[in-house]
């Protein structure tokens, strides 16, 4: 396993192996494509009876899903659910693993990675992760801040 070059990364694209829409050339970086917060977010609901996780389905999921306007704001210690702008295909001999930027750090933000590991075959999908700020002051997100990046491999 191998992971794609810039080079390779574009060739997948511009063959249509690799799909990312929308896709936007100059997010292909060296070794992975930056990925761009959406305006779709979620809030952790706040529950009567504990989450059991086998019985999770999406009518119980514990996320109050959002639509922003301009930004997210994440008020100190609170977590929100951020989700990519971009979907994701992928075709059978590759695979993706998703990371968080290293200056979101700077922010006062921790960000960890829900759905890290993006499977071979994968289609139109949005990935997501949680967002926490471990600051003392609120965090504003723009839309569209770069905070994830996609590195691929090939099987």
């Amino acid at each position: 396993m191998s992971i794609l070059r810039k080079s390779e990364i574009q060739k997948e694209i511009e063959a249509g192996r690799i799909i990312i829409d929308p896709y936007f050339p100059e997010s292909v970086k060296a070794a992975s494509v930056e990925l761009l917060l959406s305006n779709r977010f979620g809030k952790l609901r706040k529950q009567s009876q504990p989450v059991i996780s086998s019985k999770f389905s999406p009518e119980n999921e514990a996320v109050d899903w959002e639509t922003a306007v301009n930004t997210i704001e994440i008020p100190p210690a609170e977590t929100r659910v951020g989700t990519t702008k971009e979907k994701i295909s992928l075709p059978d001999d590759i695979v993706g693993w998703i990371t968080p930027r290293g200056k979101t750090a700077l922010l006062g933000l921790n960000i960890q990675i829900s759905t890290g590991f993006v499977q071979p075959g994968t289609r139109d999908e949005e990935l997501f992760f949680l967002m926490t700020n471990i600051g003392k002051t609120d965090v504003s997100l723009l839309i569209d801040s770069k905070l994830c990046q996609l590195i691929f491999f090939k099987l």
